[in-house]
């Protein structure tokens, strides 16, 4: 952050759900309070609109029968 001049103008990040931005995050939040900077990892993580609405959508055909389910 301090090399890119960024150190005290991060106030939310925006992510998909997946879970190693959860873990961007809670580093991110370690590294602030290191540093003295207010950063909250609860209040400070937007989830990308357009990514949840791919997924609801995805669900939505799935359930109308439109498209097979995902195998895993």
């Amino acid at each position: 952050l301090e090399l890119y001049g960024l150190k005290s103008q991060v106030m939310a990040i925006v992510c998909d759900n997946a879970s190693n931005n959860d873990t961007l995050l809670q580093a991110l939040g370690e590294k602030c309070a290191d540093e003295g900077i207010d950063f909250s990892t609860i209040h400070s993580c937007i989830r990308c609109l357009l990514h949840i609405v791919h997924l609801a959508a995805m669900q939505l055909l799935e359930g109308i029968g439109a498209i097979k389910p995902d195998v895993k």
